[in-house]
């Protein structure tokens, strides 16, 4: 069956000739296979050349892989529109994990630089999630709205179609806030966002100005009404040699804003890359002016990559959010329309290979007066699709219970929405009580009891008309009821919000970050301190633990738990039942630093104990922590124990894991924990050695292993039952012989059925179904698949009566079947 080589189209033929065969005799198979050797010689005969890509970037783990390639000559103008009228894909895959990414029009190549409309540069941005070989095959088809039609074989193949390739790609070598160093940040199913390399993420970030890109230093930028467009001139001076302009000189001072925020600690921005039409600002859109939707600005769109690639590196998440309050009906009427869709997919192509959350707009409204349930969720699909790396889609709403119930509730248990995006307050300064983290717990919980736990960030605080006041004056109470408020209900993080007076309106014109120092830096002192002492995401917000009201906890009972007293002083909390001795330690969070002791140092349970008096006795804010921190300097990043190294290797289908300590300290043992989906799951526990100043060395060999990738980390527990996680590692189990195809289950079946396939070397498979005729009843899979992974497929019958099927699998080099029975 070597024939498979020639080309896809002759996929189906052989198969279906070979099962012909079967029933017809090897001479009508033989004539068959004659007549389509032509065929296959004429499809062949000019293949792409594979010297016309050119791969940009550190080809590292992490690191944005950039493919540019030569194809038609076009202008953001030209009739034949360039955005609309070609659809360039990209699926990048390494044993059997395929992203398939969607490129674009790239001019010349070099539009930030020299403002192009015109050239014949496609490019496309990939991000390798491992190390090892990774291959690539592109699409590119032209045709009369190609780019946004749901078919993926409209159009006709032009240009570089069919291109191949492969490159390799080492470990990172960053360290630090940089991105690169941990990996994409992703939902995971968990309150919290997650990096690849297993650090856990809140989010600390500025939601103000929203129009941050309203930079006229960005090509095609400028303002409709009124003038909030922004120099940036304060932050010249946070511009570093060598950091990133453009056009001999232009961004330096929106990259030093960047640099002075990420040296604040704010790790994320909230910001519109749309306010045309009905916005507030109505001075940033990614097109070539603010009345066209279907022509996009490419030299613009290369700047913010500049911008944005600059934030990454910076530690800086982006918050990418689609549209405004007031330009909600601007595209399509509110529907996924033309226009929507090739806006969503152009921003997908351009940015989506950095870390961001999308966020379907600012102060969705409730249906009828905003945009309908129904859109929403096609929204939510669209994206979806479309992303190759399933960045978390949030929404940001209008304030009050009637709203998040209208806007939120229907969205409640969708597998491809992740969160909310809150306005707490309406538009007087309210932040006494405990409306923020009322809101942000309520929506905890619901989106939990639902299965799909949401991420609930406080992205406008204190009442759109005033927000964080440039002066502090209001600091305190925000920082009390606002910032701590979010966190201990088991919020993801916030975006501060500074207000919208009408004399001022900080939202829209700040552009000088140096006076809100006072903030970023009690933002930092509260972030530091989940990331550094807690295992939060492993932690929750509890009730009736405490005899005031107004004292929030935030704990993992019978373990670690958090205390915020609002005015200080003192408090009892209930321990529960474990008989347990907890120390305990203060955290100022006005003004950092360590740890300290208070009239205290521990409590024993059970039953509802003092914990003493804060460091000082004053009526401002204070935290307890009772039982023993992690502290962390690099959170995820080492153990208790001393951990010397955590390593593994595959042997046959066995996983032998061999880890060292250098010293151990009350160390109870580790629970040894495999990734299944989103979530560790424990395998097997492997006793510690107490206490000791030896060098012990622990083995665990797990015998039976499917083919692929497997990932392992450590849960190191203390005899107190304190833990903490190692790094993750990840061991590649090949497959012995041709192919390894698991049988079926459930069978009989009704309608669904699962199995998986595993192939000994790279090659073309198609997975189909026939009825007891040899007649094709469905097509489950057709195209490359890589060895040394267990692919897993899902067969949906729904739609056949019951009877017995035949699941055929056929390659270059190996042919299975087995039978299986539809019950109905």
């Amino acid at each position: 069956m070597r024939l498979w080589s020639f080309h896809a189209l002759a996929l189906d033929a052989v198969l279906d000739l070979s099962l012909l065969g079967e029933l017809m005799g090897p001479l009508a198979l033989f004539t068959a296979l004659l007549f389509l050797i032509p065929a296959w010689r004429s499809v062949a005969a000019t293949p792409p050349d594979p010297l016309a890509v050119v791969i940009d970037g550190e080809l590292k783990r992490w690191h944005p892989i950039t493919l540019t390639l030569d194809g038609p000559t076009v202008s953001e103008g030209d009739a034949v529109n360039p955005f609309l009228d070609y659809r360039f894909e990209v699926t990048f895959s390494r044993n059997g994990v395929s992203y398939v990414v969607p490129g674009y029009f790239a001019a010349d190549g070099n539009a930030a630089e020299t403002s192009a409309t015109t050239g014949k540069k496609w490019r496309a941005h990939f991000v390798p999630d491992k190390t090892g070989t990774w291959t690539y095959a592109v699409s590119f088809r032209a045709g009369a709205d190609v780019a946004i039609a749901d078919d993926p074989s409209a159009g006709t193949p032009t240009a570089f179609d069919g291109l191949t390739g492969s490159f390799t790609v080492a470990e990172t070598n960053k360290t630090g806030r940089d991105f690169r160093a941990r990996g994409m940040l992703r939902y995971v199913g968990s309150r919290y966002m997650q990096f690849d390399s297993g650090a856990w993420f809140v989010e600390s970030g500025s939601g103000s100005p929203e129009n941050f890109l309203a930079d006229p230093e960005f090509d095609g930028t400028y303002a409709v009404a009124g003038d909030h467009l922004k120099t940036y001139s304060a932050h010249l001076q946070d511009w570093n040699a060598g950091d990133p302009s453009w056009k001999g000189g232009k961004g330096k001072g929106i990259i030093g804003a960047v640099n002075y925020l990420a040296d604040q600690g704010v790790n994320s921005f909230f910001f519109l890359t749309m306010n045309a039409g009905g916005g507030d600002g109505k001075d940033v859109w990614p097109w070539t002016s603010d009345t066209e939707r279907f022509r996009f600005d490419v030299s613009k769109l290369a700047q913010w990559e500049i911008l944005f690639t600059h934030m990454n590196e910076n530690g800086i998440l982006l918050h990418v959010v689609l549209q405004e309050l007031g330009n909600e009906f601007l595209l399509d009427n509110g529907d996924l329309g033309r226009e929507r869709r090739l806006y969503y997919r152009e921003i997908i192509a351009r940015f989506a290979h950095h870390s961001l959350k999308w966020n379907l707009g600012e102060e969705h409204k409730i249906e009828g007066i905003g945009n309908t349930d129904a859109q929403r969720q096609a929204y939510v699909a669209f994206i979806s699709e479309n992303d190759p790396y399933q960045h978390p889609i949030t929404m940001h709403s209008q304030s009050g219970t009637i709203f998040y119930d209208a806007i939120y509730g229907p969205l409640l248990g969708n597998e491809h929405f992740s969160g909310m995006s809150l306005q707490v307050h309406n538009g007087d300064l309210y932040v006494a009580g405990n409306k923020t983290y009322k809101f942000i717990k309520e929506w905890v919980v619901k989106s939990t009891a639902n299965g799909h736990p949401w991420l609930v960030t406080l992205d406008e605080c204190c009442g759109w008309n005033v927000g964080v006041k440039p002066d502090g004056s209001n600091m305190d109470s925000v920082r009390v009821s606002e910032m701590w408020g979010s966190l201990m209900a088991g919020g993801a993080g916030f975006d501060w919000y500074l207000g919208f007076t009408f004399e001022f309106k900080y939202d829209l014109n700040v552009q000088d970050f140096h006076p809100y120092e006072f903030l970023w830096r009690q933002s930092s002192y509260a972030a530091s301190f989940f990331h550094k002492y807690l295992p939060f995401n492993e932690m929750a917000a509890q009730t009736g633990l405490t005899p005031e009201t107004k004292n929030r906890v935030f704990a993992k009972p019978g373990s670690l738990y958090v205390v915020y007293l609002p005015n200080g002083g003192t408090t009892t909390l209930d321990l529960g039942t474990t008989a347990k001795t907890y120390p305990i330690q203060w955290f100022n969070p006005r003004t950092g630093g360590s740890l300290q002791a208070g009239s205290k140092t521990s409590v024993s349970g059970p039953g509802i104990k003092s914990l003493g008096t804060a460091p000082v006795a004053d009526t401002l804010d204070w935290v307890a922590i009772v039982g023993v921190p992690l502290d962390n300097d690099d959170p995820g990043a080492h153990l208790p124990v001393e951990l010397a190294h955590f390593s593994g290797f595959a042997d046959g289908p066995a996983i032998e894991l061999t880890w060292q300590t250098v010293s151990e300290t009350n160390n109870a043992g580790f629970e040894v924990e495999r990734r299944i989906g989103d979530t560790f799951q424990s395998v097997e526990f492997v006793p510690g050695h107490g206490t000791t100043d030896e060098p012990i060395t622990y083995r665990l060999r797990l015998p039976q292993n499917p083919a692929g990738s497997h990932n392992f980390r450590l849960k190191q527990i203390d005899f107190d039952g304190t833990f903490s996680h190692s790094p993750v590692v990840t061991i590649e189990v090949g497959i012995t012989g041709d192919y390894v195809f698991s049988a079926a289950a459930p069978n009989p079946f009704n309608p669904t059925t699962q199995f998986t396939l595993a192939i000994g070397r790279a090659q073309r498979v198609a997975v189909d179904v026939f009825d007891m005729l040899g007649r094709r009843v469905a097509i489950i899979h057709s195209g490359a698949l890589l060895p040394g992974e267990a692919h897993p497929f899902r067969y949906d019958a729904a739609g056949l009566p019951s009877g017995i099927y035949l699941i055929r699998a056929t390659g270059e080099y190996f042919s299975a079947s087995q039978r299986v029975v539809l019950l109905k």
